[in-house]
């Protein structure tokens, strides 16, 4: 479940059963939506700054959607992007820079990684991020 209450409130992120993400949305540098996705689903991307007192490193969530659900989502970032005034793409001298992990279209298979291959993808990541600023 994703909420988001206006420009002075919080975007919410739950996932059931396992937490909840609770962030102020002036913390929020940048909602992008990457629709067209193989299956008909599409991808919200959100990138955070948190400010000096929480490390350097952005915070970025994906959500997956389902093409059931893709239009409410493509309704929702709209939402966001006007009565937020939550930018689209970041700007372009943010530190926030746009990494697609596997690229969508026509030759390129997709699976899911195997433990080790996700946990190296994290350690370079982590690696990447503490040096964006």
């Amino acid at each position: 479940m994703l909420t988001c209450g206006g420009p002075e409130g919080q975007l919410e992120f739950a996932w059931a059963g396992a937490g909840v993400f609770d962030v102020r949305v002036a913390c929020c540098v940048a909602a992008t939506l990457h629709a067209g996705g193989p299956d008909g689903g599409c991808q919200l991307v959100f990138r955070f700054r948190m400010g000096p007192e929480h490390g350097s490193a952005p915070v970025v969530i994906r959500v997956d959607v389902t093409p059931e659900w893709s239009r409410s989502a493509e309704e929702f970032m709209r939402a966001v992007w006007e009565e937020c005034a939550i930018p689209d793409r970041p700007e372009a001298d943010s530190p926030a820079v746009d990494f697609e992990r596997t690229p969508h279209g026509a030759g390129w298979l997709r699976s899911p990684a195997a433990p080790a291959s996700e946990e190296l993808f994290q350690l370079v990541m982590a690696h990447v991020n503490a040096d964006d600023i």
